[in-house]
């Protein structure tokens, strides 16, 4: 365990560091997005600005990427894939933090824990994307007492320690079942809060010192999108899939929920 003072002059990020260490993960910085041209992605061959799938330019600096601002508010990527197996020293956490503008994340993987992204671009509407969470935790409600974030664009991360590291990526609430988002394991990176993400809006976290273990992902709910497990439920419809029973009502943790909508609606 390292010293870990004064490493942010950001109180909730120093937080973050703290606690980050004392369950045995790493900390690692994330600058916020940059925007300028100069920061635009560039094919390594032909120089040619790349271009994403909505016709922008990628970003070196996606204010999702391990990366930092220095003191004179310059930015650095950091190759993470050297710390999967050695944390950064002191010298490398003051140096990354010392802006602090600087956001933070971790990789998944560490101590068998797996960072379940619910990802929102996966549903039909921020309201389908927190109904069928908020289904997906009554049905597994051990997973109400894990540490749980809300991701800057109304998503949601559940962090959850394994005792069988799973093999797969993308996952589904049920077998045979739609891509909800990502099981992030060994070497992926996940922003935590209270980063400020690129919509401007930040990561929120609760109960960070609270991580369950539990056998494997499929034991709560959580499957590969390829998975073929004839025994599965029939498959329930849309409209099905967004009812909430009002018998859940009292028992849902409003603190899961991504906005003030939600949270009115599930309490009736």
């Amino acid at each position: 365990m390292i010293d870990t003072n004064n490493y942010s002059k950001n109180a909730k990020i120093q937080e973050t560091i703290e606690m980050l260490n004392s369950i045995g993960l790493l900390a690692l910085p994330v600058a916020p997005m940059q925007t300028d041209k100069k920061y635009w992605k560039r094919n390594r061959v032909t120089g040619k600005v790349e271009i994403d799938k909505d016709g922008n330019p990628k970003l070196i600096f996606t204010g999702k990427n391990p990366s930092y601002l220095d003191v004179n508010g310059n930015p650095h990527i950091i190759r993470h894939k050297a710390y999967q197996h050695k944390s950064p020293d002191d010298y490398e956490l003051r140096k990354w933090f010392a802006n602090p503008e600087n956001g933070i994340g971790t990789l998944g993987g560490q101590e068998n824990i797996i960072f379940i992204d619910i990802d929102i671009d996966k549903f039909d509407s921020q309201e389908d994307c927190e109904i069928q969470t908020v289904n997906w935790a009554n049905k597994h409600p051990q997973v109400k007492k894990t540490w749980t974030e809300v991701t800057h664009s109304g998503g949601f991360r559940v962090a959850i320690k394994v005792k069988q590291i799973p093999n797969f990526t993308n996952f589904s609430f049920e077998p045979n079942g739609k891509h909800r988002g990502e099981a992030l394991g060994t070497g992926r990176f996940t922003v935590l809060a209270p980063t400020i993400g690129p919509s401007g809006e930040p990561y929120k976290g609760f109960r960070k010192h609270s991580i369950i273990e539990i056998d494997s992902l499929e034991s709560i709910g959580i499957f590969s999108v390829k998975s073929k497990n004839k025994k599965s439920e029939n498959k329930l419809s849309r409209k099905k899939n967004l009812e909430v029973d009002n018998n859940y009502m009292t028992d849902v943790h409003l603190c899961l929920l991504g906005n003030s909508e939600t949270q009115k609606l599930l309490a009736g």
